[in-house]
């Protein structure tokens, strides 16, 4: 690891309070690193929507068997208050971890809807 990459590193560990020496390779090197790494959690998150609403489309199914509606309120209240507790245990704003899973679950919604008026058709 080159030293602009370590001081980085240092700084966000704690280790180093003072701004890294910039080096332009080292720098380079460094953003194109983390550029792959945002790239690949990018890749993650939509290979998780995916799995997630796969899941969404099965709770379809479920609901539309036992003629329950596909929106229910406290579950999703729930969720998002999880979603947030949990985010603020890790490290991420609690929040931004509602917003975003609150936007997986209108998508969800949509899914669900739309799969049930395709199951309902046939």
């Amino acid at each position: 690891m080159d030293i602009f990459s370590q001081q980085v590193e240092d700084v966000f560990a704690g280790r180093l309070k003072a701004k890294p020496d910039f080096d332009e390779a080292g720098f380079k090197r460094k953003m194109a690193e983390l550029r792959d790494e945002i790239d690949y959690c990018n890749r993650t998150a939509v290979d998780l929507l995916k799995r997630r609403t796969d899941a969404a489309r099965k709770v379809a199914i479920c609901k539309w068997s036992s003629g329950q509606p596909n929106f229910a309120p406290a579950r999703e209240e729930a969720i998002l208050a999880n979603a947030a507790e949990y985010g603020k245990s890790i490290g991420v704003n609690g929040p931004d971890a509602r917003v975003v899973v609150g936007e997986m679950l209108k998508s969800a919604r949509r899914e669900q809807d739309d799969y049930r008026a395709k199951l309902e058709r046939e």
